[in-house]
This record gives structure tokens, sequence and C-alpha cells, in this order.
């Protein structure tokens, strides 16, 4: 988190092109099984200027639950690149 801003940038573009993807409703959303790097994707989140939101959710399978899974949502403006993938990028601006 004491990187510069664009390698801040770069990290989440990473992290959103493997874990990421793109809303129907424009927003962005990250997921991990692992809470405590859920919180760190946040807090990167928030250090970019974005407005961030954390929760942790549960899945079922089989009627067996599966989780916690911590789930990042933020909405981009619409000038910025979330993704370097650019199939994920174009589901963006739709």
């Amino acid at each position: 988190m004491e990187a510069s801003v664009e390698q801040r940038w770069e990290l989440l573009r990473g992290l959103m092109d493997t874990d990421g993807t793109a809303t129907e409703d424009g927003h962005c959303r990250y997921v991990s099984k692992l809470l405590g790097l859920g919180q760190q994707v946040l807090t990167l989140v928030c250090s970019l200027g974005l407005k961030g939101f954390y929760r942790e959710s549960w899945s079922a399978l089989g009627g067996e639950r599966y989780g916690p899974y911590a789930e990042i949502r933020f909405t981009p403006g619409d000038d910025l690149t979330i993704f370097k993938l650019q199939r994920k990028q174009d589901l963006l601006v739709m």
C-alpha cells in the first residue's frame, strides 16, 4: 500500500483480471476465499479514490454451504481502465 499510485493501479488490474468481474449494472466485483486478502483489496480500492464495499457471503451447492467469501464491489468512472483483459473491460462500457 506504500507503492506509487500507478503501481497500485497495476496491482488492482492484475487482481481484477484473475479474480474480478464486471457486473451487468456497471460495477466491478472481486471475490476471494481469503478474507484477509479481501480486506486488503478493499483498502487498495479505497486508496485509489474509489468507493468500495465489503461483505462476506456464502454459496450453496447440493445442500452444502461453502464459504465465507470476501466480496468487494466498486463502481469505476467511465474513463478508468480496471481490466487489462479487453473482454472484461468491454463489459464496463456496454
